[in-house]
């Protein structure tokens, strides 16, 4: 329990951040290629190969705060916390977390859909439960 405490204010505080700055003129390349090293190690490596949702998770929220407030693109922050929400909704006990990522990566990219390989039912139920949230309050 007390990692759901840890990581939901700190997804809450991504949220914010990633969502009141415009990243596409401020983004930094070197930045952004250091976050997607971080996403592509999140989810091949410890989701696909070693099934380490908790390696997953350290390694986008690391993403997540190396990019910060605007040193990556919108494209690339849709990315990290839809990615986010797919570890977080296989997670047990945090759809609602899942959620969250998943209408941050929503707000930030209205056309971004869940990658079909680590699709289930989780997954399936937390994006459509976001993208409600996100058209009735956007």
């Amino acid at each position: 329990m007390r990692r759901r405490l840890v990581t939901s204010p700190f997804l809450a505080l991504c949220a914010v951040v990633s969502a009141a700055f415009p990243h596409a003129a401020l983004a930094d390349g070197v930045t952004e290629a250091r976050a997607r090293k971080l996403q592509a190690q999140a989810m091949n490596q410890y989701l696909l190969v070693n099934v380490d949702l908790r390696s997953a998770e350290v390694a986008l929220l690391h993403a997540l705060v190396v990019c910060g407030a605007n040193n990556c693109n919108r494209k690339l922050m849709a990315a990290l916390n839809l990615d986010m929400g797919t570890v977080l909704a296989t997670q047990l006990g945090r759809s609602g977390d899942a959620v969250t990522a998943f209408a941050n990566a929503l707000r930030l990219d209205p056309s971004i859909k869940p990658d079909l390989i680590f699709s289930n039912a989780s997954i399936v139920a937390a994006f459509a439960k976001a993208q409600r949230q996100v058209a009735s309050h956007p």
